[in-house]
């Protein structure tokens, strides 16, 4: 499961078209930004009323607690890369979709034996897109499915350190600390009658008016598709 489709990001500072020299690219992204907003309450609103009746309690869309969301999120964030900088598979495992877990098992069979990595952060998270999905598959009930992707901006200052064994003696890197921004998406489903826990999906990028347009085209093929199916 990728991105759910028509998500955006809005883009910030060089990336969004300057209104006085790109107003056409500018009002593009508005409509569609604005757009994507209604699509994601009438998703969300369907994902928690009406998909999959069986569901109890019915989903929890924490529109007017989105500190909950954020909190989640950076807990999850400052997990992931502890874990990861520690090789520590199992918490990956049971925090990371299959994609990110695949990524990070790579990354962690080509670190040197015998390295450790020390990671830490600190900054501020805000909600972007929440957006939910019907799947194209059934659940082993024959129920319906779906999926919810929170999108969180996270602005993070970090520090990576790396300490490694040089025969008998330690040597230890203070990696500098940067200032990073990361577009986190968490995503969760409902299977089996039940919503499932969130895990991390991966990371995103902003929506630039490129990749707006390309959005655009996606979507009028997946329309012909669809017509083509109905017709046939």
């Amino acid at each position: 499961m990728g991105l759910i489709p028509g998500t955006m990001i809005w883009p910030r500072g060089s990336n969004c078209p300057s209104l006085l020299r790109e107003p056409r690219e500018r009002f593009a992204l508005v409509r569609g930004w604005l757009r994507a907003l209604l699509t994601n309450l009438y998703t969300n609103m369907h994902y928690k009323f009406l998909l999959n009746r069986r569901v109890k309690p019915r989903p929890r869309l924490d529109f007017l607690r989105r500190r909950r969301l954020t909190r989640l999120a950076e807990e999850l964030h400052h997990d992931m890369y502890t874990a990861f900088a520690a090789g520590d598979t199992a918490t990956l495992r049971s925090i990371c979709a299959d994609g990110l877990l695949a990524n990070f098992q790579s990354r962690l069979a080509k670190r040197k034996p015998h390295e450790r990595l020390t990671w830490t952060r600190g900054g501020k998270s805000t909600i972007v897109s929440h957006r939910s999905s019907i799947l194209p598959f059934k659940d082993t009930h024959g129920g319906d499915t779906g999926v919810r992707q929170v999108v969180v901006r996270m602005v993070t200052r970090q520090r990576l350190s790396r300490s490694t064994m040089a025969g008998e003696e330690l040597e230890v890197y203070e990696g500098e600390p940067k200032d990073v921004v990361e577009y986190l998406v968490l995503q969760r489903r409902i299977w089996d009658g039940a919503e499932e826990p969130w895990l991390v999906w991966g990371f995103a990028e902003e929506t630039s008016y490129s990749r707006y347009v390309q959005m655009k085209e996606e979507e009028k093929a997946m329309r012909r598709a669809g017509a083509a199916r109905t017709a046939s």
